[in-house]
């Protein structure tokens, strides 16, 4: 009988697999036609009896399994698992007359079906699963059917449709609870290594990271070690360390899906430590894939491998691989052409050593998720602050620096100026003001940066709300501009101008909020008081509308607007009530020019009471809390558009190579030239005859006070003279290499001045842009604030141990008299 079913058996897999091959079912999704179950069921029914056609259907037989890599046919791995008649059947996804019959000879398949149609509508947020768990209680508790505790294991293990999901694998798609899970692990421990054949190579753990369950139902679906010394599919492929068909491990997964930081911590913890060292398809380690998709650097930090040690230079890296850009090196080490800032920006990452996430070639590609985190580290972090104010020292970042400011400048001058002349003169008005064509040139430049970020940054532009208002105020200045060079002036102008002012001046706010760290600071606490004073200013509007209709009822019922009085006059309509109430809130009220009646009396005594005892208190209790938490808020802000500020002229000088890598490089060959008479001029009138050095080193050594500079060569000369002559020379010295280092600072700051900040050198630009953002770092506020706090600690103790030599003191002088006394 046994031989009959697995002849029988074969015949119909045989049938089945010339209709519909497993290679078409993954490929296409390929089904079986409904001739072909018709010729399928016409073949079944031959088999005489119930159980023999239930043996036919559950008769196993080994699988031979071929995963091949995602998109190619290089094999992955292969590996055997059980087979039956009805699995394969199940991969075909008859219809549904074809599984009512398997239902009705398989009980196995009737109970997991019936399970499988439960979870599969279920949607990934409902929360409704009352009917699986009663059906797996029935199942698994109170046994309510004839099957065996093996049969029952079938049920867990059987696979359904194309995809061939258990039921556990379905369920880790709908995000579902621990005890659904649990019960399911407690009825088959197996299932949680049922690997998802060949589709994705997964198992039901993967798939809970996958469709973001919870941090307590992946937990429970990672494989233990038990589990890997008791099924087969684990002892072959250990999913935790070992990559799948698209080169990634769990870690990856748990990264590119964004999982939460505990959900990483569970899976960091229970897989080995090959596993952050696996890399992917495009060669990235699991923390260099958080980089990429934008993964808070907690989470960085937690994957950085055993080989990496120092956490701050992969910051750095991060921070350079967001405002540099790439560099090009020969075979040598020598770079390719480009910018002379790249370069020495290389030449200064190679001093690290050769440890490569130290160099300047280890670049990360880094998500726009991670500018928030990065502005707040670099607003804590010193070092990170030095690699910023580098960035800002570059030529082509101080240039487009410069010309917003020239832009803004320009523009509020021109726009005032021009649209007065119109607004003065009318249509009147000869010619064309010469002011209009320095609007059209401001304008011209601000529209080509906003046109140039959009076109970097595509659909992220749109996510920040200065971008608009830069937006309308080109729209505003434009449409004033059409106006003024048609001589097209009316009545609706000026309302425009005075709209366009206010406009034009946010936009200065907001290049000084951008710029400098101070006015970041400043605005951000404005914006911040604005948006926590909302609640205040509409309660202040109701009582405003409230005690003005109190004040118009009662002047109308008094015949008050009947009079000639001004004070009457002004209650007398809702519009003029309301706006005499806000004089009054803004500037105070007079009791005695409302107390016509001795109902405005008690409306004016209410009123003040309200405004000057309540509000005032209030506003100023919003307004001190407020501003506590600004100034961090406002570092953060700052570095933010400075990130992006970076960001940009990363990406200007990657649009224009050929413009950016000449023109930097040219200004190179005169910043040379410079240095060159500098150091021969300096060398002659220094005091010793091996000095040598650049524009920045001589007034570095000219300004400072430490060893080597001037004033300390100029003092330890003086003390070796043996002449008066020597000395005199030596000061005649000191005061041509000074007058000459304020000349050459004189000429080439009007130069810069001149030139958009292009023949600046660096120790200019850095006095100009980097100090004034150089925040003072947390770390470095902590280390204070604990050494006083030792300090103090020092202090107490040094108190405590001279009152215990003190008592020391005064026992032994009280024991000496006592034995003096005693033997006396």
């Amino acid at each position: 009988m046994s031989f009959n079913a697995e002849n029988t058996s074969k015949h119909l897999c045989a049938k089945l697999e010339n209709c519909c091959s497993d290679d078409d079912i993954i490929k296409s999704q390929q089904k079986a036609s409904n001739e072909d179950w018709d010729s399928f069921l016409e073949d079944f029914s031959r088999v005489q009896g119930d159980s023999a056609k239930r043996k036919i259907l559950e008769h196993q037989f080994e699988r031979v399994v071929t995963v091949c890599k995602d998109g190619s046919a290089l094999m992955h791995r292969t590996y055997t698992i059980n087979d039956s008649l009805l699995q394969m059947a199940l991969r075909r996804q008859p219809p549904k007359r074809v599984l009512d019959i398997f239902a009705l000879y398989s009980p196995i398949y009737k109970y997991s079906r019936e399970l499988y149609d439960l979870i599969d509508p279920i949607l990934i947020s409902d929360d409704e699963w009352t009917d699986v768990k009663r059906c797996l209680y029935r199942l698994c508790i109170s046994k309510d059917h004839t099957l065996t505790d093996d049969e029952i294991e079938q049920v867990f293990r059987m696979r359904h449709g194309w995809r061939e999901d258990t039921l556990l694998m379905l369920c880790t798609r709908r995000d579902p609870p621990l005890k659904v899970v649990e019960a399911m692990l407690d009825a088959c421990r197996e299932s949680i290594a049922i690997v998802d054949t060949r589709l994705y190579d997964w198992i039901p753990f993967i798939y809970a990271i996958a469709y973001s369950a919870n941090e307590a139902v992946i937990e429970a679906l990672i494989p233990s070690e038990e589990d890997f010394d008791c099924f087969d599919s684990l002892k072959e492929h250990n999913f935790l360390q070992k990559v799948d068909i698209y080169c990634r491990s769990p870690l990856h997964w748990s990264i590119f899906y964004g999982s939460s930081t505990e959900t990483v911590m569970s899976v960091i913890k229970n897989s080995p430590p090959k596993a952050l060292e696996q890399r992917d398809s495009l060669g990235n380690r699991p923390f260099e894939l958080a980089i990429t998709v934008g993964t808070s650097m907690k989470i960085v930090e937690m994957l950085l491998p055993e080989s990496i040690q120092n956490f701050q230079a992969v910051e750095v890296n991060i921070l350079k691989s967001l405002i540099y850009k790439k560099t090009k090196r020969l075979t040598n080490g020598s770079l390719l052409r480009g910018t002379i800032d790249a370069f020495t920006d290389n030449i200064m990452s190679d001093k690290h050593g050769s440890e490569d996430e130290y160099t300047d070639t280890k670049r990360y590609d880094v998500s726009q998720k991670m500018i928030p985190y990065m502005a707040n580290q670099i607003s804590r972090k010193r070092y990170l602050q030095e690699v910023m104010i580098t960035k800002s020292c570059h030529t082509i970042s101080t240039a487009v620096l410069v010309l917003d400011f020239y832009s803004c400048f320009l523009l509020l001058l021109s726009y005032r100026y021009s649209t007065l002349h119109y607004i003065e003169y009318g249509v009147e008005a000869s010619g064309i003001s010469p002011w209009l064509y320095w609007l059209l040139l401001s304008i011209v430049y601000m529209t080509s940066r906003e046109v140039c970020q959009i076109y970097i940054k595509g659909l992220a532009w749109f996510t920040d709300a200065w971008n608009y208002l830069d937006a309308v105020t080109i729209g505003l200045v434009i449409w004033c501009m059409v106006r003024m060079f048609q001589n097209d002036i009316d009545s609706n102008f000026a309302p425009v101008v005075v709209m366009g002012t206010a406009l034009v001046w946010l936009n200065a706010l907001g290049f000084l909020r951008s710029t400098l760290l101070r006015f970041s600071i400043f605005v951000s606490g404005l914006v911040t008081i604005v948006m926590d004073l909302i609640p205040f200013l509409i309660v202040s509007l109701l009582l405003l509308v409230a005690f003005g209709e109190m004040y118009n009822v009662d002047s109308i019922a008094q015949g008050l607007c009947l009079q000639e009085s001004n004070e009457a006059l002004n209650f007398c309509t809702s519009e003029s009530s309301l706006f005499s109430m806000y004089a009054f809130f803004v500037g105070g009220i007079e009791l005695g020019d409302l107390s016509s009646t001795t109902t405005m009396k008690v409306i004016s005594i209410a009123f003040g009471f309200f405004v000057a005892v309540v509000l005032l208190n209030v506003v100023i209790a919003i307004v001190s809390k407020s501003w506590d938490t600004v100034t961090e808020e406002g570092k953060e802000i700052y570095w933010r558009y400075r990130l992006q500020f970076f960001e940009d002229v990363r990406n200007y000088e990657e649009l224009m190579p050929w413009f950016m890598g000449r023109e930097v490089m040219w200004v190179s060959a005169i910043h040379r030239f410079i240095d060159c008479r500098l150091d021969r001029a300096c060398q002659f009138f220094w005091f010793r005859s091996d000095y040598w050095g650049n524009y920045d080193s001589i007034i570095d050594r000219v300004t400072s006070s430490t060893y080597g500079s001037l004033i300390w060569q100029y003092f330890y000369e003086q003390r070796n003279a043996t002449s008066c002559w020597e000395r005199r020379r030596n000061t005649l010295k000191a005061m041509i290499i000074v007058g000459l280092m304020t000349i050459s600072t004189i000429i080439l700051f009007l130069l810069g001045l001149a030139s958009c900040g292009i023949f600046w050198p660096p120790s200019i630009r850095k006095f100009l842009f980097g100090q004034a953002a150089l925040a003072e770092s947390s770390e470095l506020e902590e280390i204070r604030s604990a050494i006083h706090d030792l300090s103090d600690d020092m202090k107490w103790l040094c108190c405590v141990k001279k009152k215990e030599k003190k008592m020391i003191r005064h026992t032994d002088s009280d024991e000496t008299e006592i034995m003096s006394h005693v033997l006396g």
